[in-house]
């Protein structure tokens, strides 16, 4: 086979998907200096943001999840207005670490003391940046792990000792077996990234138009490279795209045999199978949260629900999924010195019109 006609042959090949593979389970590996990396990349938890980000359906499961538990702020007032840092609220910060435990499995916080033993700051700190060592006595803190990290910090983990000047509180999912914690919806990453990259498919299909579709054959000669790819470049840009749609092409030809042959390619009813796959990834999803559709803007078949259903709904997710993270917050704040109570989140119906649909 010559050299040229190997390089047209490759033109036309695709040799890998354009996404890497996710990692589904992150492997904890003990380094050198005790540290245990978080993932064999040590960045499991920045892939556990990105499906996060990407997919609409977790990210709003989350987002909903730890508002609910943030509730309307505390019973006691001053409490809710309590400033923590020079920033923020003791309820505003309840709010960041919820929504950490949400994706992460995991939150942490600062703690700093002064000389008498009194904790007087409580700092949020991203989870994603923390790592811990075998012993789960130190934490290390770093902006951007990688295979070589410079720029960390050390600090100890915080064990209520009121010496600890400066330390880290790590808190994760008690269900978690590992060093680190892991989300409610760990069982389920594969379904977040395959609702992502179902989202993909339809963007990609719509944004490279002729590119999976059809072949143009032209029956008048083979072209230079150079042209080829000037070609090419020319028709992509005249026909392809959601913005050409529905544009007709023009072929002038000297005859009949010499004239652009357009062959369609058959399509696998691709976007039909990724209905039903899209549909049973939700599903996996929403069980993985024991969250009811309704709560999180799912649509369903039928044209509305009552809010009366919706009511039973949010009754049902907050005593068995809402509450239990809110008395583990609870204990967690009193751990640290702030007696609080969260308080329920508040949704407004109307009693004299149960069956309203919404």
């Amino acid at each position: 086979m010559s050299e040229k006609t190997a390089k047209k042959q490759l033109n036309f090949m695709i040799c890998r998907p354009d996404c890497d593979i996710p990692v589904y389970m992150p492997v904890e590996t003990v380094q050198r200096n005790g540290m245990v990396s978080f993932g064999e990349d040590n960045q499991f938890s920045q892939h556990l943001y990105e499906y996060y980000s990407d997919c609409s359906l977790l990210q709003s499961l989350c987002n909903g999840t730890a508002q609910y538990v943030a509730g309307s702020g505390f019973a006691d007032e001053e409490q809710t207005n309590r400033k923590v840092n020079k920033r923020e609220t003791l309820w505003q910060l309840l709010q960041k670490i919820a929504l950490d435990y949400e994706v992460f499995g995991a939150f942490a916080l600062q703690v700093r003391r002064n000389t008498f033993g009194d904790v007087v700051a409580l700092d949020y700190v991203d989870v994603a940046k923390v790592r811990l060592d075998e012993d789960e006595s130190k934490v290390y803190v770093s902006a951007t792990w990688q295979k070589y990290t410079k720029d960390v910090k050390t600090y100890e983990l915080y064990n209520g000792d009121r010496k600890q000047n400066n330390s880290i509180y790590y808190f994760k999912n008690p269900m978690s077996k590992g060093v680190y914690g892991l989300p409610c919806w760990s069982s389920a990453l594969k379904e977040a990234m395959t609702l992502t990259e179902i989202s993909q498919f339809h963007l990609s299909s719509i944004q490279n138009g002729l590119a999976s579709s059809f072949i143009l054959n032209f029956n008048n000669g083979t072209p230079t490279d150079e042209e080829q790819s000037q070609i090419e470049e020319k028709i992509q840009e005249k026909f392809g795209g959601s913005r050409n749609a529905g544009r007709y092409m023009l072929s002038f030809n000297e005859s009949k045999e010499n004239g652009v042959d357009i062959q369609a390619i058959p399509q696998d009813n691709f976007d039909s199978k990724y209905m039903n796959l899209k549909e049973t990834s939700q599903e996996s999803l929403m069980t993985a949260f024991r969250a009811p559709a309704q709560l999180f803007g799912v649509s369903s078949q039928s044209t509305g629900f009552s809010s009366i259903e919706y009511k039973n709904a949010f009754k049902l997710y907050n005593k068995t999924v809402v509450e239990p993270i809110q008395r583990m917050f609870e204990t967690v704040f009193a751990d640290l010195g702030f007696e609080v109570e969260i308080l329920p989140f508040e949704i407004e119906f109307d009693e004299n019109n149960p069956e309203e649909t919404i």
